[in-house]
């Protein structure tokens, strides 16, 4: 039962940010055809979170959708410089280093899978901070709490969504992925 309320959040909270995405004013149009690859990666971004973290993520949406804002729109103007910081947390940058600490050591262990993270490194960790300021200060603790816990636990939140992202798939876990991707070659 829990796993079901958890992936209606996440569906409610990807349809939310694909309405942010669409409604963009951006000088191209996004293809309705790259849509599905976007909400498939939100959904990873988001499947290893506590259902705490994504039900406070669901309601800072849609306060943020009923308000009239735009979480998407300020991400990538705080990318652009275009706007001022939003929020100025500790948090954003303790999570932002933390999930940099897992994604480079997943890099590493399985580059197969993360081909061009080299070439990244720098924009991992800006997109991060800047995503994470359009977060209210009470889902970023429910967040971090989520990091420190993972981490105590020694686990590597970027590898379990690697995890899911291919078992979702149908093809297992990132390292039975990787192992297979050796043996082609």
């Amino acid at each position: 039962m829990a796993d079901k309320v958890k992936e209606a959040m996440l569906h409610n909270i990807i349809a939310i940010e694909m309405d942010f995405f669409t409604s963009m004013n951006t000088e191209e149009k996004v293809p309705p055809n790259t849509l599905p690859a976007l909400q498939r990666m939100r959904w990873m971004t988001y499947v290893v979170l506590s259902p705490k973290t994504i039900g406070l993520l669901l309601r800072d949406w849609e306060e943020a959708k009923k308000v009239g804002r735009n979480t998407m729109i300020e991400k990538y103007a705080l990318l652009d410089n275009l706007i001022e910081p939003i929020q100025e947390n500790p948090i954003i940058d303790k999570i932002a280093t933390q999930e940099k600490i897992w994604i480079d050591a997943l890099a590493e262990d399985y580059p197969e899978a993360l081909q061009g993270h080299d070439d990244n490194k720098g924009l991992f960790k800006r997109y991060m901070l800047c995503e994470l300021q359009t977060w209210s200060p009470e889902t970023l603790e429910s967040y971090w709490e989520d990091v420190q816990r993972a981490v105590t636990e020694k686990r590597n939140m970027a590898e379990e969504r690697y995890d899911a992202l291919y078992a979702s798939l149908g093809k297992g876990s990132l390292k039975e992925v990787c192992q297979a991707a050796k043996h082609k070659k």
